[in-house]
């Protein structure tokens, strides 16, 4: 009797655990920035970046500057465009820059905030650079980044 007493306390303790784990687990935002260069993060829903990679030859450039993986999202934004002026990749004497964003996460919600906070983000280092520029919304084209699947 104290077996089954034990078994069943134990099984429904994982089943709790694993159910509230499940339940609690918010979804990854996938955030590109593109200037030329272009960048992809992955950012936790904790804000944390746990992945950044380049999307093209001037974003390898930019990333070998920069250790962006273990940074909160703000932090890692302000240092991409800080990066990007000293390198030159963005000219304050132009007449306007302009960054693409985007943000998909399966929490559409999420990928809303993530993406108007990055936007914030990246108006904020312009502005404080003395840039003439803005963020906007990239276009939608339809990728589906591989960890949605």
């Amino acid at each position: 009797m104290k077996k089954t007493i034990s078994f069943i306390a134990i099984l429904s303790l994982i089943f709790g655990v694993y159910a509230f784990s499940n339940s609690a687990k918010a979804e990854n935002t996938y955030v590109t920035l593109e200037i030329n260069p272009s960048v992809e993060l992955i950012v936790t829903p904790s804000d944390k970046v746990i992945y950044a990679n380049l999307l093209n030859d001037d974003g390898e450039t930019l990333l070998v500057e920069l250790d962006l993986v273990g940074m909160k999202l703000d932090d890692a934004t302000n240092a991409i465009i800080e990066t990007a002026i000293e390198l030159d990749f963005i000219d304050a004497t132009n007449s306007e820059t302009v960054v693409t964003v985007s943000a998909l996460s399966k929490d559409i919600k999420m990928g809303e905030i993530m993406r108007n906070r990055v936007k914030e983000n990246v108006n904020g280092a312009l502005n404080r650079n003395n840039v003439r520029g803005r963020a906007e919304d990239k276009p939608e084209n339809g990728y589906i980044p591989d960890f949605f699947n």
